[in-house]
């Protein structure tokens, strides 16, 4: 039923934090990667690594006589790059009260459990919205 969008609301993204394979991970993406309004796309956020479960998934559905999916790889990572670089530079500005003096440490992300790793996206947008322009600039990131 989420592949047809029955009142379902709109998602820009999926954060996958529990195993899917096949056409529950297929209607999964779809959902997430439904077009509305100016929305081209979604955006998948893998924080287990299903990456093998999903190109076999997708050459099913494509096999099967569906459309394979249309993006560049290397347009989508120097657009990502670009992401990454401003976000970095956010991270390294330090707060008006100086509570965290030397920015927010994103890198210590790869020390974490996988529960703290769940909590830690949250972490990260707070220390961003912290600061005056936090919302504007976080909203430059996700939309652009």
């Amino acid at each position: 039923m989420w592949l047809t969008g029955f009142d379902a609301p709109s998602m820009h993204t999926l954060y996958i934090d529990k195993p899917m394979k096949g056409h529950n991970l297929m209607q999964a993406i779809a959902r997430v990667n439904r077009v509305y309004k100016d929305k081209e796309g979604g955006l998948v956020v893998d924080y287990i690594g299903i990456a093998t479960d999903l190109k076999k998934a997708l050459s099913v559905y494509t096999e099967s006589g569906g459309k394979k999916p249309a993006f560049d790889q290397e347009e989508a990572a120097s657009v990502m790059m670009g992401k990454y670089e401003i976000v970095a530079q956010m991270f390294s500005e330090k707060p008006k009260d100086e509570s965290q003096a030397t920015g927010f440490d994103y890198k210590s992300f790869f020390d974490l459990t996988n529960k703290e790793k769940l909590y830690y996206p949250i972490k990260a947008a707070n220390y961003i919205l912290g600061f005056d322009n936090g919302k504007k600039d976080l909203s430059v990131v996700y939309h652009h």
